[in-house]
C-alpha cells in the first residue's frame, strides 16, 4: 500500500503541470548555448579580447555573461531565455506563487554546482526528486518549474 499523493507531490497543481525532465534538460541546453553564443559575439565585436579573461585571467567576461543571463535576467523577469522558449516558469514549491527575486538569485547562483561533471549532479538530483524534478538550486530556493500553458 502506498501513501496518498499530496498536492505538493502531484504533477498537477492549480491547473499547472510540473515540467518533465526532458523540458528541464532542453531548457538547460538552450541557456548554456545562449551564454556561449553571447560570449562569442561579444568577443568577436570587441577589439580587445582580454575582457574575456578578466583582470586576473579567471574568465571575468564569461562570469559576467553567466550572471546577467542566468541570474539577473530570471530574477528580474521570472525566467531565462530557454524557459521562455519552452514555456516554463518558476514557482514557489509550497504554494505555487511566483518565485520572486531572491529565490531566482539562489537558483541561479547554484547552477554551476548543478553543472559539475557535465550536468550529472543536476540530472541525478532531478531524477531523485520524483515528479517535482528539482535541481539543487530549486531545493535550496524552495521552487519548482511548471509548464506555462
Amino acid at each position: 500500500m502506498t501513501a496518498p499523493e499530496t498536492a505538493a507531490d502531484s504533477s498537477m497543481h492549480g491547473g499547472a503541470e510540473l515540467a518533465p525532465i526532458v523540458h528541464r534538460l532542453g531548457q538547460g541546453v538552450l541557456d548554456v548555448v545562449g551564454v556561449a553564443v553571447v560570449v562569442q559575439l561579444v568577443g568577436w565585436l570587441l577589439p580587445d579580447p582580454m575582457w574575456m579573461a578578466g583582470a586576473t585571467g579567471q574568465g571575468g567576461g564569461h562570469s559576467a555573461v553567466f550572471l546577467v543571463l542566468l541570474v539577473l535576467l530570471p530574477a528580474l523577469t521570472g525566467r531565462t531565455i530557454g524557459m521562455r522558449l519552452l514555456g516554463l516558469r518558476v514557482r514557489r514549491a509550497d504554494d505555487r506563487e511566483p518565485a520572486g527575486f531572491w529565490r531566482h538569485v539562489v537558483r541561479g547562483l547554484l547552477l554551476p554546482v548543478d553543472l559539475v561533471f557535465l550536468g550529472l549532479i543536476g540530472i541525478v538530483t532531478m531524477l531523485s526528486t520524483g515528479r517535482r524534478v528539482q535541481r539543487l538550486g530549486d531545493l535550496a530556493a524552495g521552487t519548482v518549474v511548471e509548464l506555462d500553458r
